[in-house]
């Protein structure tokens, strides 16, 4: 399996420019035959957005993520892709999905958020639950976002 890593300086709460980002660095981990494509922590946003978390909130069905999805269809790499979620009960989420087939496998909600030194992420974010088996046909992952990560 070889993997694009794909570390990426997204424009603060601009969607439009991040998503175009994403096709670009899909594009390019396509063209080095990755099978899996994976992006940083809030990689459609930006990470200290404060009073912008709510304005740049995605649900699953948004049609620009959407078509992020479908790049991972018809041979397309896997892909792991972080992004602010509002979920169907009107909560915000610090996310990553997980992509592949043209279909999500799976969305990691965060579920240690810092709130200490400069981050407030309890603020802006509710907590996710659970870690999840993700079954690709890479073989199986699991997705940790951040602060996830310290607390194992």
């Amino acid at each position: 399996m070889k993997a694009a890593l794909c570390q990426i300086r997204p424009k603060l709460g601009d969607l439009d420019a991040n998503f175009k980002t994403h096709h670009d660095w899909i594009d390019r981990a396509t063209e080095a035959s990755a099978d899996l494509v994976l992006f940083p922590e809030l990689s459609l946003t930006g990470y200290f957005l404060r009073d912008l978390t709510q304005e740049v909130a995605l649900e699953l069905n948004d049609p620009r993520l959407e078509q992020l999805i479908a790049r991972s269809a018809d041979g397309g790499p896997s892909l792991v892709i972080g992004f602010v979620e509002r979920a169907s009960d009107h909560r915000t989420y610090n996310s990553a999905l997980f992509a592949e087939d043209g279909k999500v496998l799976s969305v990691h909600r965060k579920v240690h958020l810092p709130d200490y030194g400069i981050f407030e992420e309890g603020r802006y974010f509710a907590a996710g639950e659970s870690f999840d088996l993700i079954q690709s046909k890479h073989g199986n992952f699991g997705v940790m976002i951040c602060e996830d990560a310290w607390h194992l």
